[in-house]
């Protein structure tokens, strides 16, 4: 397996995280609503838990970092399932999601080398 390869990969993604973390913090928001604010702290907030979900990872060895990503995938497979993608919902979470999914099946195939 490669674990290191996934490593590699996952802090790679902490940096691009870290990156847009920053980015969303900084963003000058003097003339935002209060709900604005709100969704502002709520997405450095998400994007803080994938960045703490990615560094967990790095510690798990080959067999529990690939039951670990498993694990996560069937999760996002069950969010996607749920998610509602009608022509009348003007929010598109399934594309989302799906991102996702494909990011974990490329990790999972990295373990499997």
């Amino acid at each position: 397996m490669s674990t290191q390869q996934v490593n590699d990969t996952l802090t790679n993604e902490n940096e691009l995280l870290q990156g847009m973390i920053t980015y969303v913090q900084q963003y000058p928001n003097a003339g935002f609503t209060k709900q604005a604010l709100y969704i502002q702290k709520s997405w450095a907030r998400f994007l803080g838990d994938r960045q703490a979900t990615n560094l967990a990872l790095t510690e798990k060895l080959d067999d529990d970092l690939k039951a670990d990503l498993q694990s996560e995938k069937t999760q996002i497979e069950g969010y996607i399932d749920v998610t509602d993608n009608g022509l009348n919902y003007t929010e598109q979470w399934s594309k989302f999601l799906v991102c996702e999914k494909e990011i974990l099946e490329h990790l999972i195939d990295l373990c499997g080398k």
